[in-house]
């Protein structure tokens, strides 16, 4: 089976390189998150090894990071943190576009999940295009923000963040939902500052809507 052909051919319903390579690795992680990791590791590997022979720069980042996402879904943080931090370096700012949010997201909660507060601080200070909280990996970025802020106790800086995750995730497709858990996120926030009916709301609307 030609997994790169076949990737290919679905990739015409989208309507740019940058769509086509958002679509990939959000179906990969889709993957992933359905406890068929190892499958999308090595899908994802079969393709980058398709990326690497035709000297794709961008994909071949982009899959990478794809990976990284994949360690951080198995626990390992250490990996996860050192590769993602790692791709974000194979290309500039403006070679990521909107992109950036998959290993900026990605690092940051490994960061944030070892304690390395500081190394998360740093990448939240890169800059990011407004267009990126247009893709769901800007929707990522958002959460590991907000994870980041709900572990150095800036908790209402934490709920702002996942409240624009539920906003922004509200507009998207239904099947997607169950993927991005923003309503836990939101009942971690209203927990920490005391908000426990709040909280059990969102805890309960979580549960719902899987």
């Amino acid at each position: 089976m030609n997994l790169w052909r076949i990737w290919s051919k679905l990739c015409k319903l989208a309507n740019s390189a940058t769509c086509k390579l958002e679509l990939t690795a959000l179906s990969l992680l889709v993957l992933a998150q359905t406890d068929r990791t190892a499958t999308a590791a090595k899908l994802c590997e079969t393709l980058l090894h398709g990326a690497v022979q035709r000297r794709e720069s961008t994909c071949h980042a982009v899959l990478s990071s794809v990976l990284a996402r994949i360690d951080l879904l198995r626990g390992d943080l250490t990996a996860a943190s050192t590769k993602a931090s790692e791709y974000l370096d194979d290309l500039h700012p403006r070679g990521w576009g909107v992109l950036i949010g998959l290993p900026l997201s990605t690092a940051i909660l490994a960061y944030t999940g070892l304690g390395k507060h500081e190394n998360a601080a740093i990448l939240l200070k890169q800059k990011v295009p407004e267009k990126m909280f247009d893709t769901l990996f800007g929707i990522h970025y958002l959460r590991a923000k907000g994870h980041h802020y709900l572990s150095t106790d800036k908790a209402y800086a934490a709920l702002s963040d996942f409240e624009m995750c539920g906003h922004l995730m509200r507009d998207r497709e239904p099947n997607l939902q169950s993927f991005i858990p923003w309503r836990t996120d939101l009942a971690q926030a209203n927990l920490s500052i005391g908000q426990i009916r709040i909280a059990k709301e969102w805890a309960e609307k979580q549960l719902a809507a899987r």
